[in-house]
């Protein structure tokens, strides 16, 4: 499972730096949270139950809590990106 909110917290930015080749090991699922992914140097393809896409540097993706994905590595070099995790309570006001 990815690393949840920490408690009472509803909003988390987290710059991530991976090495070449970066794979998640298996479908994962956010149980508490929503992720904005602005990726900033790489090319990734994310994989779900029912869908499947491919994203590069200054796309942005969406994935909502409780779908399971995966990410795989599409280029040879380093992968880089911001996540933005916020909790459905964040999220309420502006739905």
């Amino acid at each position: 499972m990815p690393n949840p909110l920490p408690d009472g917290q509803e909003i988390l930015v987290h710059h991530g730096h991976f090495a070449s080749g970066f794979r998640m090991d298996s479908l994962q699922m956010a149980t508490d949270h929503y992720n904005i992914g602005i990726t900033l140097q790489g090319h990734r393809r994310t994989i779900t139950p029912t869908h499947s896409y491919t994203y590069k540097a200054g796309d942005v993706a969406l994935v909502p809590p409780y779908m399971f994905h995966r990410t795989i590595a599409e280029s040879d070099g380093p992968y880089q990106r911001i996540m933005i995790k916020f909790s459905p309570k964040f999220v309420e006001p502006f739905i």
